[in-house]
């Protein structure tokens, strides 16, 4: 049973005995994340964003990054961790700012995967990687509508 408290405002979860402070939304461990993970994003890379999201803000072993609710699709407005306490913001804002932290976080490590050149990514992979980012960049609609549609999806099948 998670029970979540506000004591001097430190926002703390209860999980199993064991108190777990819950960072702040835009502060997440991200220790957990190995290069091995943004490779299999990077496998499916239309739906990497969202699975990003997932993996950084509700993976089970990370509890503490467990910093963003959005409980009720109706309300224009999601419950982030800020300050140390949770805090209603606007929706729609937070949901653009939160796909595009994850789009460059993910081409921040492409990049850096490929100038290494440790790890094999074939030129089918490369084009696909590099359509999506310019779609990306050019804000295609698709693309874009997509990404917010499986981005709620993941927020409210997690919250």
């Amino acid at each position: 049973i998670n029970i979540e408290n506000q004591h001097n405002n430190i926002t703390n979860n209860i999980n199993n005995g064991k108190i777990i402070n819950i960072n702040n939304y835009g502060n997440e461990n991200l220790n957990h994340l190995r290069t091995r993970d943004f490779l299999k994003l990077f496998d499916g890379i239309f739906g990497a964003v969202p699975k990003l999201i997932e993996k950084i803000h509700f993976d089970k072993k990370h509890p503490e990054n467990k910093n963003i609710k959005y409980t009720n699709k109706k309300l224009p407005f999601i419950k982030v961790v800020k300050d140390n306490k949770w805090q209603l913001v606007n929706k729609k804002p937070e949901l653009l700012d939160l796909i595009d932290s994850k789009y460059y976080m993910l081409k921040e490590k492409y990049y850096e995967i490929i100038n290494k050149g440790k790890y094999n990514i074939s030129d089918v992979q490369r084009s696909r990687i590099d359509s999506y980012f310019k779609k990306y960049q050019e804000e295609d609609k698709k693309i874009m509508l997509d990404l917010i549609n499986r981005t709620e999806l993941v927020l409210l099948n997690n919250s």
